[in-house]
């Protein structure tokens, strides 16, 4: 695998996996932004379709007379789909290019969306949503595989930060568009609804995109052509510590997302607008967030696993300060530091792909960094919901969440001291 290294000016070129977008020709450069905004719709549309769910399994229990188990079901199922297909996506990115993937796969979203609201078994909804979260699996290395080579080492912050805003900012829309638009729709038809707006969103993804640095090598890389076989993913150690950090952080921070609602319900006794209120403003927190520290970190690129180092240890402390909270006001302005804290560092993991991984090989290796951080959605909320059940205190289950961060902390550590020998090793080799 091609890895990043710091070297003379003269030499740097030959370690740098992905084209910087000065490489692209001068008309083409102002495209990039269109492109990006393409991928930023395509990634707030695969998270606010779900989180339709937290908002109408109530609903969709009474119609299909589902229990409490079969509702947990519906989560499993999806993120079953989703985590199996990552990896598989990942390697038909690299064979075929993230822009054919991704039509492809987002117009079958879209059929599995639409379908969900035509279910009328608890059956033909596992199933449903099993489609839907196989669907999804490949979203991730196809984003990462077309954005990167439109932007340099130094823009990719930003790049990738516009992107993971989309995710919060679809926390704050379904918070104010889904309790309105469930009682007019039902939750049947929202989903057909979603199902119609998913399709819109891949004939755009059709119509915009355009993708570079598929079919011709660059320096440091090797060729990925529709006529050769995808080079197989490297399972060396900075992916997967990477991947293991990312792990931890999405523990808590998706954690936190899909559990904040049900921990304030149970453990403070809250109306479910008012545990809609602090999730929103988390959801804010978040949104103001990650451009700023993606747009720092382009100021020292090199340095990115030190600055999500950072941001891990700052989650606990800020999950500490909202666990000692007892009023509604109190929870809003935790709630809000606490979006700061868990999702400003999220994009540097996509960028450190991008600056670390083989272009050829880096869908593949998305595929399994992403497998690896989503893995954690389906084990959290268990964890989480079983222990305020069985403690009935919010601070014991965030304790548990903030675990996920000094795990992915402690990883990251041990990616630096990695990247540090791979230097002091290719310095050798050139001395």
């Amino acid at each position: 695998m091609t890895l990043r290294v710091d070297a003379h000016p003269s030499q740097k070129a030959a370690f740098t996996p992905a084209a910087p977008a000065a490489a692209l020709e001068p008309g083409r450069r102002p495209y990039r932004w269109l492109i990006l905004a393409t991928m930023v719709l395509v990634f707030f549309s695969t998270y606010f379709i779900r989180l339709a769910w937290t908002n109408v399994s109530a609903s969709t229990a009474r119609s299909l007379g589902s229990s409490a188990s079969e509702l947990g079901l519906f989560f499993t199922f999806f993120y079953t789909g989703y985590v199996t297909t990552n990896v598989l996506g990942g390697l038909f990115v690299d064979r075929l290019g993230g822009r054919g993937v991704l039509i492809l796969t987002f117009g079958a979203f879209a059929l599995a969306t639409a379908t969900f609201g035509l279910v009328s078994t608890p059956d033909e909804g596992l199933l449903t949503q099993l489609a839907m979260g196989a669907a999804s699996g490949s979203f991730y290395a196809a984003i990462v595989k077309i954005v990167a080579p439109w932007f340099s080492e130094r823009e990719r912050g930003f790049a990738f930060s516009l992107i993971a805003m989309a995710g919060p900012f679809a926390i704050v829309i379904a918070n104010l568009l889904y309790p309105v638009l469930i009682p007019r729709l039902g939750w049947n038809g929202l989903y057909e609804m979603l199902g119609i707006y998913a399709a819109a969103v891949t004939l755009i993804t059709m119509l915009v995109v355009r993708e570079v640095g598929h079919s011709t090598a660059r320096p440091g890389t090797r060729a990925c052509s529709p006529s050769s076989p995808p080079p197989a993913p490297r399972l060396d150690r900075q992916l997967l510590l990477i991947s293991a950090a990312g792990f931890g952080a999405s523990w808590g921070t998706y954690g936190f997302t899909f559990c904040s609602n049900l921990l304030l319900v149970k453990s403070h006794r809250f109306d479910a607008a008012d545990a809609a209120i602090v999730a929103t403003l988390f959801g804010v927190g978040g949104t103001v967030a990650i451009p700023l520290y993606g747009l720092l970190s382009d100021r020292i690129a090199r340095h990115r696993p030190q600055m999500v180092i950072l941001g891990l240890l700052v989650f606990p402390a800020a999950l500490a300060l909202f666990g000692v909270q007892s009023t509604l006001i109190g929870f809003s302005i935790a709630g809000f530091l606490l979006g700061i804290a868990a999702y400003a560092f999220w994009p540097l993991f996509s960028a450190m792909l991008a600056d670390f991984m083989d272009h050829g090989r880096l869908g593949a290796s998305a595929g399994i960094a992403n497998a690896s951080w989503q893995s954690a959605n389906v084990v959290v909320p268990f964890v989480a919901g079983l222990i305020i059940d069985k403690t009935g205190s919010l601070a014991a289950a965030l304790f548990s969440l903030a675990l996920g961060p000094i795990f992915g902390a402690l990883c990251l550590v041990l990616l630096i001291r990695e990247q540090a020998r791979t230097r002091r090793a290719t310095f050798g080799e050139m001395s």
